[in-house]
């Protein structure tokens, strides 16, 4: 019985291991200023840019979803659509400065991806939006926008709605280096929305509810083909509602088939989604049950990665005051589960460190770092393994080491592994020394840390859609005694570790 118990600790502790690869996403919430920018200036804005990008690099995130079109306002300049009111105050009112590009530039040199998350069909809150040169949408084009209990949204059912969308997306994914996009609020506000005139005109006598839910299928459809004919490596996905469909007829749960004529079972079979990040913020004993939720999505996502949504936000008083114990054990869920990663709802809770999480995921759940997996429908080239790198013995007690193969202006990620044993398996946790390596960043490995042993070290290339190369070559990296001089042995060339700096450019 014993021997039983102890291996369902050991197994339990397998399945809840930090994986290799997994997305470790968190929202940063533009609306309302909720997460960022709480500063006015560009200067200030762009100093909270570095402080956040830097605090979730030391937890092990990977990837930032950071919504650049919140409500019918924009991050980034457009010939569309207006500036967002939370840069300065204003509705339209130019920044200084170019924030998405900012916030891209910043977040590729730490390794992250970074994705545009975009809100579709909501577009304002309640009355009017001020006048700008660029005019909002709402008074621009009120002909394709519909007032609906306090809020503006645009007519789905309305051809030239998304004839409008296409253009302000193409726009964007034209202009900006993102990896991808999130869309949100792709789908109807409720069944009761008016759009009797808009079904009169377009509905061709099919019935109400399919014939929204095809207004939608028809948009992601649309969107997706046209993105990947302009970036074939662009990861496209969405934030539909937590409970794709009631099973239950009566049940008060608003469901994104019945409620929203959100469809997105049909968007992951027609191949028009690469992930799904769900808002499955409920915790494990609610109904709906957290649990059994997000298994239901990794069994409609058809392969396609889930990155499943934490509630953070629900730490607070104010919403549901959870105890941190939650989020673990919802951690441990998503890994037993078998999803593709995390997406923590909002960054405010994190930077506040709200009841511990900040510090639960930096010190326990992300403690290792993690790759991105790749998207294998879309790409299974491995690039060329890094063939030249420069070691320079620097900085005191480091050994630092820089891959120099690849161009200098186009950013390219490493992965190095460290291992006791050849071959280096680079698929085995222990042996992850970092990952996501930008080219023009320098690895340093503490000398302190390298014996008579000798460590064998390889690194491996990543391509845009994260296909891993093979291992370079290894390099043999031991410490010995002679003379009584400390050397560094690097393939078995000596360096006197008293010097300030030695260089050596391998080629492999």
């Amino acid at each position: 019985m014993k021997y039983s118990f102890l291996f369902i600790i050991i197994f339990s502790f397998i399945i809840c291991a930090q994986p290799k690869n997994e997305v470790r996403a968190v929202w940063i919430t533009t609306a309302f200023n909720l997460d960022w920018p709480t500063t006015q200036g560009s200067e200030n804005q762009q100093k909270e840019i570095i402080n956040i990008l830097d605090s979730l690099k030391l937890a092990n995130f990977n990837t930032i979803y950071l919504q650049v079109r919140a409500r019918g306002d924009l991050l980034y300049p457009s010939k569309h659509e207006p500036y967002a009111k939370s840069l300065t105050g204003k509705l339209g009112e130019i920044p200084g400065y170019d924030p998405l590009k900012y916030f891209i530039d910043e977040a590729h040199k730490r390794g992250f991806e970074i994705l545009a998350w975009w809100n579709v069909y909501k577009v304002f809150g309640k009355n009017l939006p001020e006048l700008t040169l660029l005019k909002h949408v709402v008074l621009a084009n009120p002909e394709l926008c519909k007032y609906y209990k306090d809020e503006w949204w645009m007519d789905p059912g309305n051809p030239q709605s998304n004839k409008y969308l296409l253009n302000l997306i193409v726009e964007l994914v034209s202009n900006y280096d993102l990896d991808g996009i999130n869309f949100d609020y792709m789908r109807y506000p409720d069944k009761d929305f008016n759009d009797d005139n808009t079904f009169k005109i377009y509905g061709n006598g099919k019935d109400k509810s399919k014939w929204r839910r095809e207004n939608i299928n028809h948009f992601v459809t649309q969107i997706y083909d046209t993105i990947i004919s302009l970036k074939p490596y662009f990861k496209i996905g969405s934030s539909p509602l937590g409970v794709y469909k009631n099973k239950d007829e009566i049940s008060n749960l608003f469901g994104g088939f019945e409620n929203a004529s959100q469809d997105s079972k049909k968007w992951i079979e027609s191949k028009k989604q690469d992930f799904i990040a769900p808002q499955i913020f409920w915790n494990i004993e609610s109904a709906p049950n957290y649990n059994i939720v997000l298994r239901e999505w990794t069994s409609l996502a058809d392969g396609k990665q889930v990155i499943a949504g934490i509630a953070a936000y629900k730490l607070s008083p104010v919403f549901e005051n959870w105890d941190i114990s939650e989020i673990s054990a919802q951690i441990d869920s998503v890994r037993k589960i078998g999803a593709d990663g995390i997406s923590i709802y909002r960054l405010s809770n994190l930077i506040n460190n709200d009841k511990g999480i900040y510090n639960l995921l930096k010190n326990d759940k992300f403690k290792r770092a993690s790759g991105i997996a790749s998207l294998n429908w879309k790409d299974t080239t491995k690039p060329n393994p890094p063939n030249y790198f420069k070691i320079n013995y620097s900085d005191g007690n480091y050994l630092s080491i820089v891959c120099n193969d690849s161009v200098i202006n186009e950013f390219k990620y490493y992965n190095f592994y460290l291992s006791k044993t050849l071959p280096v398996d680079i698929f085995d946790n222990k042996n992850i020394y970092q990952l996501r390596v930008v080219n023009t960043d320098t690895v340093k490995i503490k000398i302190d840390n390298i014996f008579s042993q000798p460590i064998y070290f390889v690194a491996t290339a990543l391509s845009r859609t994260n296909v891993e190369s093979n291992s370079s070559e290894y390099f043999v990296i031991n410490k010995k005694r002679f003379l009584g001089i400390s050397i560094l042995l690097v393939n078995n060339k000596k360096y006197f570790l008293k010097d300030e700096q030695l260089s050596l450019p391998i080629q492999n």
